[in-house]
C-alpha cells in the first residue's frame, strides 16, 4: 500500500514551499474481519452448553462425587428429621391421653404433614442428585449400567426406570426435562412410597377425626 503524503515549510520570505514526501507501506499478510451470522449475537453463544466430549474428566468425576454425597447427606438428614417427627408426635399423643386433651392431640397433625412435605421435596432433591450422577457416569465411562448410581437406581426401581431417567437427558427442551425429573420417585421412596403416602395421610386422618370423636363422646377436654 502506497501513501502519499504533502507537507509545507515557510521559507525566508514566508513563501510555502511544497515538499511533496511518498510513504511506502507493506503489510505481510492478508487480514479478514469476520461478523456474527444474521439472528446469531453474543448471548447466544453465551448460553451454548459445551460439549461433553470437551469437558474435562476430573471435572466430571468431582460433580459425580459431589452428586452422591449430597444423596448421602440429604437421606441422612430426612431419616433424621422423620425420627424426631415420630418421637414428638409419640410423646404428644401420650401427653393428651395422660391430660384427656383432644386439643393437645389435634396439634399432634402437624407432625405427619411436615414430615409428608418433607419426603416430597427431599425427593425431588434426590432425583436431581442421581439423575447428575448417572448422565454424568453414562458421559464419562459409556452406556454401563454397572457403575454406582446406575446400579443404585436400577436394583431400587427397575432397569426400565433407569432407561427413562436416562431417556430424560436426551430432552431437549429444557423445563420438560425438568418437569419429567420432577415425577421420578427415587430410592429409598419408589418401591414403599405408596404404602409411606397411606399410612402418613392415615395419620393425618386419624388426629383430625380423634379429638372430635373424643371430644364429643368421651367428654375430653377441648382446651
Amino acid at each position: 500500500m502506497v501513501l502519499a503524503l504533502n507537507f509545507f515549510r515557510l521559507d525566508g520570505d514566508f513563501q510555502p514551499t511544497h515538499l511533496p514526501l511518498t510513504l511506502t507501506v507493506g503489510l505481510p499478510r492478508p487480514f479478514y474481519i469476520t461478523f456474527p451470522q444474521q439472528g446469531q449475537t453474543m448471548a447466544n453463544k453465551k448460553n451454548e452448553r459445551p460439549n461433553s466430549s470437551t469437558v474435562n474428566p476430573e471435572f466430571i468425576t468431582s460433580q459425580i462425587e459431589q452428586a452422591l454425597e449430597m444423596y448421602r447427606a440429604q437421606l441422612g438428614m430426612l431419616l433424621q428429621s422423620l425420627t424426631a417427627f415420630i418421637l414428638g408426635d409419640v410423646t404428644l399423643v401420650g401427653f393428651a391421653i395422660n391430660q384427656q386433651s383432644s386439643s393437645i392431640l389435634f396439634l399432634g397433625v402437624a407432625f405427619p404433614i411436615v414430615a409428608l412435605y418433607l419426603i416430597i421435596k427431599t425427593n425431588g432433591m434426590l432425583a436431581a442428585m442421581l439423575f447428575t450422577a448417572i448422565n454424568l457416569e453414562q458421559q464419562l465411562g459409556g452406556d454401563n449400567e454397572d457403575w454406582l448410581a446406575s446400579t443404585l437406581f436400577a436394583t431400587a426401581n427397575s432397569p426400565d426406570a433407569l432407561a427413562d431417567l436416562r431417556s430424560i437427558a436426551m430432552e431437549s427442551v429444557y423445563d420438560e426435562k425438568i418437569r419429567r425429573l420432577r415425577k421420578v420417585i427415587v430410592p429409598p421412596f419408589r418401591k414403599g412410597f405408596g404404602l409411606i403416602r397411606f399410612l402418613i395421610m392415615l395419620a393425618i386422618i386419624g388426629q383430625i377425626v380423634a379429638p372430635i370423636v373424643l371430644a364429643v363422646f368421651f367428654q375430653w377436654k377441648l382446651f
